[in-house]
């Protein structure tokens, strides 16, 4: 439905999928490009490579970048990504105000001449910056609301284990051994206690 192919990595543990724009499906009926906006306009990281006819004018084009006139509720760090003459990476990071900082800091000027270097640095600016982005109201809420739901679940779905659990735990092993199933009921009880209080 969105296209054969993707860009995608392993860094750290961490799986990347990049929905890259012209991978992606184009219809020439649709103005709006609904298959395209539906990946890149969720996601919370944009990467915008700027294709520069004159490689000296690289900073000029960096400059120009207007991260608001991209909409999108989602996305909050922009990338922007050029290279000059000598194929030197240039980066210019954009975030939303409400993003907490996060590291690595770029370097002054903000040039990489190692593709491996560059490539590491950007993979770890951008994990970084996605996970500083859920610090920020929006995602927060949205978190906190997810959390609350699987908690619940969780509990209305191990409720019996618990109850039965209970049952198993006779005086014999009271000194010894608690049934796994009862530890995580009261996890769960107190997991769910602590947030009506909070609330």
């Amino acid at each position: 439905m969105t296209g054969k192919y993707s860009m995608y990595t392993i860094y750290e543990g961490h799986e990347i999928m990049f929905h890259v724009s012209t991978l992606l499906p184009y219809s020439r009926d649709n103005r709006q490009q609904v298959e395209r906006k539906r990946h890149i306009g969720n996601d919370i990281v944009n990467i915008v490579f700027v294709d520069v006819d004159d490689p000296t004018q690289s900073e000029t084009a960096h400059s120009l970048f207007n991260p608001t006139c991209i909409k999108s509720q989602f996305t909050h760090v922009f990338a922007v990504v050029s290279v000059d003459r000598e194929n030197q990476y240039r980066l210019s990071v954009f975030s939303d105000e409400a993003v907490p900082l996060f590291g690595p800091s770029l370097p002054c000027p903000p040039v990489f001449r190692d593709a491996q270097l560059f490539r590491e640095f950007l993979l770890v600016k951008l994990i970084n910056g996605e996970k500083a982005t859920f610090e920020t109201p929006t995602f927060a809420r949205k978190r906190e609301r997810t959390l609350d739901m699987l908690i619940k679940d969780l509990y209305s779905e191990h409720m019996t284990d618990a109850r039965m659990g209970c049952v198993l735990f006779t005086c014999s092993f009271q000194h010894k051994l608690w049934p796994v199933s009862q530890i995580y009921w009261i996890e769960i009880i107190y997991l769910l206690g602590r947030n009506k209080q909070a609330n």
